[in-house]
């Protein structure tokens, strides 16, 4: 059994605007050695998804365009000089996937391994969301579980869900579903995708969202 499958709930997540805040890609922090700041409350929330029964995986992000090598820099010393993501976090737990459609496709392919629960949180729900749902339709190999999308707080959440709704609607038999607790969730034969907005990073955040992946 692969280290994944020996889990039964996952947690993957975003970088840029979900794990540091979000620089301009011209921004001196993206090609310089410094460390990129750390969200408010990220390493809490991670501890917390810990104590819920889950386990930290794997960093998934873009990091593309001419500043590629200094972003992945960047990225990497990050890592390696902010205690909060160093706890839960190596070089080798970043997947540089280059665009979004090889993002979800990098997701799916994980939450394929994990015995129980499988989530990933993204500033950009819409983005990644869209990528999902598109792959769910189009693999030959059809996708048959479910994963929880943890949208992150920001002042365009509202916007991004709007976005990814009416996105969504317009795949091929993507059906819409309105759970008891306020959650959307798209199904597309027996895969589905639950997004939960999530609140503020904090300890028991983590834990709360560990716990909604798992009776999901």
């Amino acid at each position: 059994m692969s280290e994944i499958q020996q889990h039964k709930l996952l947690l993957d997540t975003d970088f840029d605007g979900t794990a540091v805040e979000k620089y301009g890609m011209k921004h001196w922090r993206n090609w310089t050695k410094w460390p990129l700041s750390m969200r408010e409350g990220y390493d809490e929330f991670l501890a917390g998804f810990e104590d819920g029964g889950g386990r930290i995986g794997k960093i998934l992000t873009i990091r593309k365009g001419a500043w590629y090598i200094t972003r992945k820099t960047a990225t990497r010393s990050t890592i390696k000089r902010q205690p909060g993501l160093k706890r839960h976090f190596t070089n080798d737990s970043v997947v540089f996937a280059g665009n979004e459609e090889n993002k979800a496709q990098s997701l799916i392919e994980r939450a394929e391994s994990v015995v129980g629960g499988y989530a990933f949180i993204d500033d950009k729900p819409h983005k990644i969301g869209v990528e999902i749902l598109k792959q769910f339709s189009s693999r030959a190999e059809r996708f048959a579980g479910r994963i929880v999308l943890g949208a992150v707080q920001t002042s365009s959440r509202p916007a991004h869900l709007d976005k990814l709704t009416r996105a969504a609607l317009e795949i091929d038999s993507v059906g819409l579903i309105d759970y008891e607790d306020g959650n959307t969730g798209y199904k597309l034969g027996e895969a589905e995708l639950v997004v939960v907005a999530l609140g503020k990073y904090t300890r028991q955040s983590g834990k709360d969202f560990a716990e909604l992946v798992e009776d999901y």
